[in-house]
């Protein structure tokens, strides 16, 4: 149940201009049934990304902008011996007998988000001994996990998480070659 497909498409506008447009889309289906809620492992996310670039005389830009989305089922988690030993064995009746690698029993309708994008700008400016170059970048990305961690039914151990990070970048170089 995988389904990929990609695309881009660059042309150029007029003598300078040129530009530059892809995407990409991803899903599978979960390995694993889940009887008890949404199947663990399965995949579904969305990718996009456009530049636009000017070259002319001593100048080069490029401009760029991604975005990334996911919504994803959580990962899938197996007991351990240790695990088994010591928390499920006691309550072995509690587990369904079904079970096994594609069909596991979990009591988290667990997930996995993510949604990401940035902003790049990068220039070059050519000053005959020495080039400039500028490149700054922001960028947000926001994580967010529901997951069953011991992997059964029992509500024994679930973590849930929910992070983002913002940054903003800039580099300014300047570079050439002169004799010794």
């Amino acid at each position: 149940g995988q389904v990929a497909a990609r695309a881009a498409i660059t042309r150029p506008i007029g003598d300078s201009w040129s530009y530059r447009l892809s995407a990409a889309h991803r899903q599978r289906d979960a390995f694993t049934e889940n009887p008890a809620g949404r199947d663990p492992g399965s995949i579904d996310t969305y990718a996009g990304r456009g530049q636009l670039m000017y070259e002319g005389g001593n100048l080069t830009a490029l401009l760029s902008a991604d975005y990334f989305t996911s919504d994803n089922g959580m990962t899938n988690q197996f007991p351990t011996t240790a695990l088994t030993s010591s928390l499920i064995a006691p309550t072995a009746a509690a587990q369904p007998a079904d079970q096994s690698f594609y069909r596991r029993y979990y009591n988290v309708e667990g997930f996995e988000k993510q949604t990401a994008y940035s902003i790049t700008g990068r220039f070059e400016l050519d000053l005959g001994a020495a080039k400039l170059t500028s490149i700054s970048a922001y960028r947000n990305n926001h994580f967010e996990r529901l997951q069953d961690q011991e992997g059964t039914i029992l509500d024994v151990y679930s973590l849930a998480s929910d992070a983002g990070d913002e940054t903003f970048s800039q580099e300014l170089r300047l570079s050439g070659e002169t004799d010794s």
